[in-house]
């Protein structure tokens, strides 16, 4: 696996500003980190955590971003990018179009308050 050395840096940089605004719950940010930050892991949160979650009221202020943005192709390289999967496949990270299916779900239940960085 190749690391990226400065993916967690800067999402801990988003932490710490997020959390300098008290009106940003802390409990409302999901960060994943390292192996946490795997496909099936962003693929599974992303609706637990943003579609699914009792918290979040429709127009709240939602900021989605991702630090795995690094291929020269539009995708999302997590952490297991590029890497054999249980069934032999390879995981091939987030395409731009599986993304916009994600954000496009995000605006349907919550509306269009959101802000995607890709880092």
């Amino acid at each position: 696996l190749w690391y990226l050395n400065y993916a967690t840096a800067d999402a801990r940089e988003i932490t710490g500003w997020l959390a300098q605004h008290p009106q940003v719950p802390i409990e409302h940010v999901r960060i994943l980190f390292n192996k946490e930050e795997s496909w099936q892991n962003i693929v599974h949160a992303f609706p637990e955590h943003v579609l699914e979650n009792p918290d979040l009221s429709r127009g709240d202020s939602i900021l989605v971003y991702f630090v795995c943005f690094g291929s020269q192709i539009p995708i999302l390289c997590p952490y297991d990018f590029d890497t054999k999967t249980e069934n032999g496949g390879v995981n091939a990270g987030i395409s731009a179009p599986s993304l916009h299916v994600m954000l496009d779900a995000l605006a349907a239940v919550n509306g269009k308050n959101i802000t995607a960085v890709l880092d």
